[in-house]
C-alpha cells in the first residue's frame, strides 16, 4: 500500500477539522476517497486508545 507524506496527511486532517466533507477534502488535497476513509478509521482507533489510556488513570 502506498503511503502519503506527513504533509498530505496533515492537509486531509486540516480540511476535515475545518468542516469540509470527505469528498471536499479529497478534492482539495488530491487524495483518493478510499484512502481518506481508511485514514479516518485509523485516526479514530488511535484517538479511542488515547482517550482510554488517559481516562483509566494509568
Amino acid at each position: 500500500m502506498n503511503t502519503l507524506t506527513h504533509k498530505k496527511r496533515c492537509a486531509v486532517v486540516r480540511c476535515l477539522v475545518d468542516g469540509c466533507s470527505i469528498l471536499a477534502a479529497t478534492r482539495i488535497t488530491g487524495v483518493a476517497k478510499n484512502y481518506a476513509h481508511a485514514f479516518i478509521r485509523d485516526i479514530q482507533k488511535r484517538l479511542i486508545n488515547r482517550v482510554q489510556l488517559t481516562t483509566d488513570g494509568n
